[in-house]
């Protein structure tokens, strides 16, 4: 499994001779293939017509601790034209210490998505538990430039509790603007749930910028190393547009 695998490679990065850890690592390979359909649909109660989106993804890992997966996504806003987004994503955790997820995105004709995208996370092993992270996310509209910084701190004060922290920067409007992220998360063989909030300001161009503040939380339970049930809810506030609470129910099974 794949928690199994990451607590092997903290136990390498931590002890780089450890015979043990690194046979380990080499006796188990994750999934060759992996494949993601998504489909959402937003329903206004005020008369507004529905929002809705289909994507597809299809992933391949190259090597161990080397993966990629590319991806299509065709949305649809009822005030505007259908966008279709392709991406391209790139995942990087074979050097010890280090783990790099990297992202990017172009829309065709783009309406209301972004024309381009990209972004850049990376997570990087500080000590024993605790990990600095470095991300960024650039966005290309058509009228404005906008970059995300979002530096952050990721703590493992016992080995199932994670907790996260993350300042976002949005910068490329006339004022920058600023939020705030913080996840607990609890890894149990089975059961994996999770708290999260954010608020603070944030853009989507052309709109003006607005306060928000999201609350979100759910759990995933895996009764068997292959099949997974998931269960999510989020209530978020957007100043002087809408209170929205979004429910999502999912499930997975490994093949």
């Amino acid at each position: 499994p794949a928690l199994a695998r990451a607590r092997w490679r903290r136990a390498l990065a931590s002890d780089a001779d450890s015979t043990e850890a690194r046979d380990r690592l080499a006796q188990t390979k994750p999934l060759a293939w992996r494949s993601d359909l998504v489909v959402w649909r937003e329903r206004f109660d005020d008369g507004r017509p529905n929002n809705s989106s289909v994507a597809v993804a299809l992933g391949r890992r190259l090597d161990d601790g080397l993966a990629m997966a590319v991806g299509i996504e065709r949305q649809a806003r009822a005030d505007a034209a259908d966008d279709e987004r392709a991406t391209l994503e790139l995942y990087l955790d074979s050097i010890p210490g280090l783990s790099l997820y990297l992202r990017g995105g172009a829309t065709r004709e783009a309406d209301f998505l972004p024309e381009r995208e990209a972004d850049v996370d990376a997570a990087i092993t500080v000590t024993s538990g605790v990990e600095a992270l470095a991300g960024v996310r650039w966005r290309d509209y058509s009228d404005s430039d906008l970059a995300i910084w979002r530096p952050g701190l990721r703590v493992r004060p016992w080995k199932s509790l994670s907790v996260e922290a993350r300042y976002d920067l949005v910068t490329g409007l006339d004022d920058d603007l600023s939020a705030y992220e913080l996840r607990l998360s609890l890894e149990l063989p089975r059961w994996s749930p999770y708290l999260a909030a954010a608020f603070g300001r944030d853009a989507e161009p052309p709109a003006p910028p607005y306060d928000v503040l999201t609350i979100a939380a759910g759990v995933v339970w895996s009764p068997t190393d292959e099949v997974g049930l998931r269960f999510d809810v989020a209530r978020e506030e957007r100043e002087d547009v809408a209170t929205s609470l979004l429910v999502g129910v999912g499930s997975f099974i490994r093949f």
